[in-house]
């Protein structure tokens, strides 16, 4: 088995849609899909969203669709017919009034991609609907040519304002509105009680899911027997990517309202080679690793194709866990642990391999992976404004310092600058400054010069008269 890298945010993000099948309530004669929350998707065109964002394209228990946009649609998955379909009967709604009285609004039928010409156009008129609400839609008909097989359906508001829709009825052979009406809500009704049985069993379950932002993983060092590089990791196909012996997967804070009976692991294990027949534990522990877990699953390879969650099984326990918020611990216990994706932990047993249990399993993991992506987008956003601020630091930073650099090299041209000026100055001074400053006072030195000679001048007048 290679070795798994950790998510790429984009690969996050890409795993957070959703992808629905529908119940498509049918009998032997018609084939139905139900505008209910959980059982199709809806798309909201935004590009001609005219009632903007807070009107957007939603589920709405007495409309189906609530109210529509120009190109808003409506789609389900895997929509499988028996034998070939011979008509489809749209039950839609439209009343405005107001400056729209006196419309009407038009939804196209597409088959697995909304490209083309429609395989069905249905018009419905304000005339015709009291309100736009399921009691007041109508079954609106047009003759199709559609083969046996599975498909994707989509149903597209085309007008501005587009009504509502809440079903579409697939007959294999045509019928009028009076035969067709008690079928259709029959049909309706079964999927309504099919979505509360799977409302119960989602509320049957607290999942915790191995994704990044959710969980903590603890990679024991001690046993890693691949080395560092064969760390614990997080892996999109795989949730723990591949553990080794004692590595842990930790979950803070969980809480069950009621106690738990039951427990379910999603896990995987197989290594082929001299691995290949061999199989693996997984230990769940609360609050702490230590002393006896309170579950021990294991599983095999033959059970599992490869460690992927789309290979993946639920390994179930009967547990007692007791109402209260715990910390939970699933623990690898052999030197290839292979992978784990998710616990369910059951207030009432049930039966994991039914679809209600799966598809309500599903549904939560999608909620959690929605969750995790905003995590990851806002950890991202915060690395990112870290490193603009950083960046604008650092800006800041080398700006001071040149300024600091600038503001140093003018001192020193100043200080250079009065230097020389003083040096000018010295060599600039009057003569008087210079004898002054090179020896004696000049005045005193003439009077004695005078004096001198008075007296020389003196001795040799008394010289002249003594002869």
């Amino acid at each position: 088995m290679k070795k798994l890298i950790s998510l790429a945010l984009c690969a996050v993000l890409a795993s957070s849609m959703t992808v629905m099948t529908a119940f498509a309530a049918q009998n032997d004669k018609v084939v139905q899909v139900n505008v209910m929350d959980g059982l199709c998707t809806l798309v909201d065109n935004a590009a001609t969203n005219h009632q903007a964002s807070n009107y957007a394209l939603c589920f709405a228990e007495a409309y189906g669709t609530g109210r529509t946009t120009e190109d808003d649609a409506v789609f389900w998955e895997n929509v499988t017919f028996e034998k070939d379909v011979k008509q489809v009967a749209i039950k839609c709604g439209y009343n405005l009034g107001g400056d729209k009285a006196g419309t009407s609004t038009q939804f196209w039928l597409y088959l697995d991609k909304i490209d083309g010409e429609p395989i069905a156009k249905v018009e419905v008129s304000d005339a015709e609907t009291a309100s736009s609400q399921i009691k007041d839609q109508v079954l609106k008909f047009a003759d199709v040519d559609i083969k046996a097989g599975t498909y994707k359906v989509f149903v597209v508001g085309k007008t501005e304002y587009s009504g509502s829709v809440s079903q579409i009825n697939f007959m294999y052979n045509k019928m009028d509105a009076a035969t067709l009406a008690p079928i259709a809500d029959t049909l309706r009704q079964a999927d309504l009680d099919k979505l509360a049985a799977r409302a119960a069993v989602k509320a049957n379950i607290v999942q915790v899911n191995v994704l990044d932002g959710a969980c903590t993983l603890i990679d024991n060092a001690a046993t890693n027997h691949q080395a560092s590089n064969y760390a614990l990791c997080f892996a999109e196909a795989y949730g723990t990517g591949r553990t080794t012996e004692d590595d842990a997967v930790v979950w803070e804070e969980v809480k069950f309202d009621k106690a738990v009976k039951q427990l379910a692991v999603k896990c995987g294990y197989n290594l082929g080679g001299d691995k290949a027949g061999t199989g693996t534990e997984f230990w769940v522990y609360l609050n702490k690793i230590e002393g006896e877990p309170i579950a021990k699953v294991a599983v095999n390879d033959s059970e599992t194709a490869s460690s992927q969650i789309k290979d993946q099984v639920y390994k179930t326990a009967d547990v007692e866990i007791e109402a209260g918020t715990y910390k939970v611990f699933v623990v690898g216990k052999t030197e290839y642990s292979g992978s784990v994706s998710q616990i369910n932990f059951m207030y009432e047993p049930v039966d994991v391999a039914s679809e209600d249990f799966l598809l309500a399993a599903a549904a939560k993991r999608t909620t959690d992976v929605e969750k995790a992506a905003k995590v990851v987008a806002k950890r991202l956003e915060e690395e990112k404004k870290a490193r603009e601020e950083a960046k604008k630091a650092e800006e800041e930073a080398k700006k001071a310092e040149e300024e600091a650099k600038a503001a140093e090299e003018a001192a020193k041209a100043e200080e250079e600058a009065a230097a020389a000026e003083e040096e000018a100055a010295v060599e600039e001074a009057p003569v008087e400054e210079t004898e002054e400053k090179a020896g004696l006072p000049v005045l005193p030195i003439a009077i004695g010069a005078v004096v001198v000679i008075a007296v020389i001048a003196i001795a040799v007048v008394l010289g002249k008269k003594k002869k």
